[in-house]
């Protein structure tokens, strides 16, 4: 079991939702942080309650698409002797659409946001862990970047492109001393859900996503009981495991649910 206390932990899109429960939970844990999220007032009160509780604290307001802010970020960060030991990449966006109805825009939108966001950090900052023969990167990715949903298709590439960078950082930066995790999270009651493109959908999805959703704070502790145990795949609530497992054993048959999922859900949401 790791122990994470007096270590400094780097975290992106922190202003709400996991995040958020991150960073109050890390500073609990003893914990220096360095906060990162285009929501300045969010940012704002994270850094508040975080260094409430004692906890050493710089926060940057930044898009993680944008490396070379991410590069004066990291000079900062290196004046201010907090170079960070864990990183956990949270930034995040989804659209809800036909793939037939998303713009290539809207496509580079969400994968240098969810996927080229977390390759940006880690690029900024992972000479320092090699360097330093130590550290630890979690990349927040989806149950989506596990099975698929329908949809979703921008988001789902971005969130399966996620889950296999960190298995291939965890298999070769093991020779550094360095440790990789993805969470792939079910419904969780984030900002996600009031903030996702939604088009030819009806904006009531959204409700379908709140009654679904759990709390950001049981995924934030399951995240930290991961990286303490330095599990690969971090999972919650369990129904994502026991999908997992199912698709594992049966793709044909979760395939078929998922086609059928997908039938019900453009028959009672969709605008055409």
């Amino acid at each position: 079991m790791t122990d994470i206390n007096g270590s400094t932990v780097l975290i992106t899109g922190v202003a709400s939702g996991i995040g958020k429960a991150l960073a109050i939970q890390l500073a609990a844990e003893g914990v220096n942080l360095v906060l990162l999220d285009l929501d300045e007032d969010g940012l704002s009160e994270v850094k508040r309650i975080a260094e409430s509780m004692g906890c050493a604290c710089a926060s940057f307001s930044a898009d993680v698409r944008d490396f070379t802010k991410l590069i004066e970020i990291r000079n900062e960060v290196e004046s201010r002797n907090l170079l960070p030991d864990i990183i956990i990449n949270s930034a995040g966006v989804a659209i809800v659409a036909r793939v037939e109805d998303i713009s290539i825009d809207e496509w580079r939108w969400v994968v240098e946001t969810n996927l080229f966001g977390c390759v940006n950090v880690i690029r900024v900052f992972v000479n320092e862990m090699i360097s330093k023969r130590s550290g630890h990167i979690v990349n927040i990715a989806s149950a989506a970047g596990i099975f698929t949903v329908p949809f979703q298709s921008p988001y789902v590439a971005s969130k399966y492109g996620v889950v296999g960078l960190t298995e291939a950082l965890r298999w070769e930066l093991s020779r550094y001393g360095i440790k990789a995790s993805v969470v792939c999270p079910g419904f969780i009651n984030t900002r996600i859900i009031d903030t996702a493109e939604i088009v030819g959908f009806d904006q009531s999805v959204r409700r379908l996503g709140r009654r679904l959703a759990t709390s950001p704070d049981k995924m934030a502790s399951a995240i930290l009981k991961g990286i303490k145990k330095n599990e690969f795949l971090i999972t919650y609530p369990r129904y994502v495991s026991a999908i997992h497992f199912a698709k594992r054993m049966s793709w044909r048959l979760v395939e078929i649910v998922g086609k059928l999922c997908a039938v019900a859900f453009e028959k009672r949401y969709g605008m055409r």
